[in-house]
């Protein structure tokens, strides 16, 4: 076909507005792209409530959401998870679970945070056969593995001043639980229309007294415990 100058195809002017070729991006069998976007889910409790019982990736994008000790619901958004179908991966996705870290929120009082990251029980399984492949407080999972605490308080006679800024440990992204980066490391691949699922359970550990967050009354301030899931990888699914 001869080029113009520009070295772009000739297009005789009896075919302008008449396209030779349609292009499209078809589902090729036996290929897959991958992807690296982690997955993510989101847990709430809110101030002056104990902690309870919370599952994970349970409820998707638009579904409806009452923190624990709460009494009004919300829709989750992409802000809060990633999450498509209840549970599990709309098919055709696949995806490879190279780690997993918590992170709570930074408003998170500094004796919520230390209760929830040292009293919860983190278990992440995949499949019906409660396949554990992480069970950890979430103090271990990421974050350094301590509790953070930054900001300042300033006291006077009339009244407190409070900024505080608390996390899991010390923010470096390194500091994540790391299963492995392929499968043969340690990664887990958790299939098409498989299930999954995180509990964070607070009543394993017997040896501490069932934790209420700071009310909003306190100094600083409860504001309940807000934490971010997540699950570094790659998505894995066929070319569309």
């Amino acid at each position: 076909m001869p080029k113009t100058k520009y070295r772009l195809p000739w297009i005789e002017p009896e075919k302008i507005g008449r396209p030779r070729w349609t292009h499209f991006n078809p589902v090729i069998a036996g290929q897959a792209e991958e992807i690296y976007e982690p997955l993510r889910d989101y847990s709430a409790t809110v101030y002056n409530a104990a902690l309870a019982l919370q599952i994970l990736f349970s409820i998707p994008i638009g579904g409806s959401y009452t923190p624990t000790g709460g009494t009004t619901a919300f829709q989750k958004t992409r802000y809060h998870t990633n999450l498509k179908k209840q549970g599990e991966l709309p098919n055709p996705q696949k995806f490879q679970v190279e780690g997993m870290f918590v992170q709570i929120h930074p408003n998170t009082t500094p004796s919520d945070a230390k209760a929830f990251l040292s009293q919860e029980l983190v278990t992440f399984t995949i499949g019906a056969d409660d396949k554990r492949y992480v069970e950890s407080p979430p103090l271990l999972l990421g974050g350094g593995n301590s509790v953070h605490i930054s900001g300042f308080m300033f006291q006077t006679t009339a009244a407190d001043a409070y900024n505080i800024a608390t996390a899991n440990g010390w923010e470096v992204t390194r500091n994540i639980h790391v299963l492995g980066e392929d499968v043969a490391s340690g990664a887990q691949i958790i299939e098409q229309g498989q299930s999954f699922q995180i509990v964070e359970d607070p009543t394993q550990d017997t040896g501490d007294s069932a934790y209420t967050t700071n009310a909003n009354t306190t100094k600083p301030p409860g504001t309940g415990v807000r934490c971010f899931y997540f699950l570094p990888g790659h998505w894995l699914r066929g070319v569309q």
